[in-house]
């Protein structure tokens, strides 16, 4: 990284032995060489940091363009449409028109019987019929 050789080395144990003499010059190291060793781990955790966030970035991009390739940005907004549609009753109504449109389900009234006649049905029903004791 710096490009320092053995003899730059020597030199700068040479001036630190000088400087901070025999007792700190081992902790001086040991301190320098944690905080290198800080710098380095950080550097590290940033630059994978930067390749997930780019490589995240670039697979949405592709996923996008395939999307759009394959047709399904078309059936996205579709089903936003239908998911909008849903919220309201306005999907009932809808339906009700495509299946009368294709001739499935017309709607009669006959068909929906209120639940007071099929209570009144019952009630009758158990007055008639007289238990054996």
């Amino acid at each position: 990284m710096f490009d320092i050789g053995f003899f730059e080395l020597t030199l700068i144990g040479i001036i630190g032995l000088v400087v901070l003499g025999p007792e700190r010059l081992p902790h001086a190291i040991r301190m320098t060489s944690a905080w290198i060793g800080k710098l380095r781990r950080a550097s590290v955790a940033v630059k994978d940091e930067l390749e997930r966030e780019v490589n995240a970035h670039e697979m949405k991009k592709r996923i996008q363009e395939q999307m759009e390739e394959a047709g399904l940005s078309d059936i996205k907004k579709t089903l936003e449409s239908a998911k909008s549609l849903t919220q309201g009753n306005i999907i009932n109504d809808v339906v009700k028109e495509q299946a009368e449109k294709l001739g499935l389900g017309k709607t009669d009234s006959t068909k929906e019987t209120p639940l007071a006649n099929d209570t009144d049905t019952m009630a009758s029903n158990k007055k008639t019929s007289t238990p054996n004791s």
